[in-house]
């Protein structure tokens, strides 16, 4: 069974009156399976991260949260969509410690591992020691284009997370 990254560049996108920055996201599930640069991203398939996973940060795009997190329905809800689990099945998730409660209506995704993010000086602190590991091959384009797509936004971040 292989491992995937789910990654996800944030920005800071607008301020409101008071002063509160709002992000939003550009891309979805960003990154191509590379089991180097997940042990240099989060320690994940190989030792040796650059930089220690961190979580998810606290202040979040909504469209990140949404794909990190379920939202919790009632039991008798009548809602089978994807990104929303019963209130039962939640609970049972909590119980067992294969996930934890987000706000109030939330719960994280317990499919989901390691999550993390970094800056866009972080990113290239870590692609470049991606491009000192030639035991994997060459780096795929796409590494690249997510530092260039984070270089030209405002405070931009790569958050990521993994899946088993």
């Amino acid at each position: 069974m292989g491992c995937d990254i789910h990654g996800y560049i944030e920005y800071e996108d607008w301020t409101d009156n008071d002063g509160k920055v709002h992000r939003s996201c550009f891309g979805e599930n960003l990154g191509t399976r590379d089991y180097s640069m997940f042990g240099l991203l989060a320690g994940v398939r190989r030792s040796g991260c650059v930089f220690e996973p961190r979580g998810l940060p606290e202040n979040v795009s909504f469209d990140v949260k949404s794909a990190y997190h379920l939202f919790v329905i009632d039991d008798s809800a009548d809602d089978d969509r994807d990104g929303y689990v019963r209130k039962n099945t939640a609970n049972g998730w909590i119980e067992s410690g294969i996930s934890r409660r987000y706000e109030d209506r939330y719960v994280t995704n317990p499919d989901w591992h390691t999550p993390s993010w970094l800056t866009a000086k972080e990113y290239e602190q870590v692609l470049r020691a991606r491009e000192e590991d030639k035991d994997y091959g060459n780096v795929d384009q796409e590494w690249y284009a997510i530092l260039a797509a984070m270089k030209s936004l405002k405070n931009a971040r790569f958050v990521f997370w993994f899946d088993d």
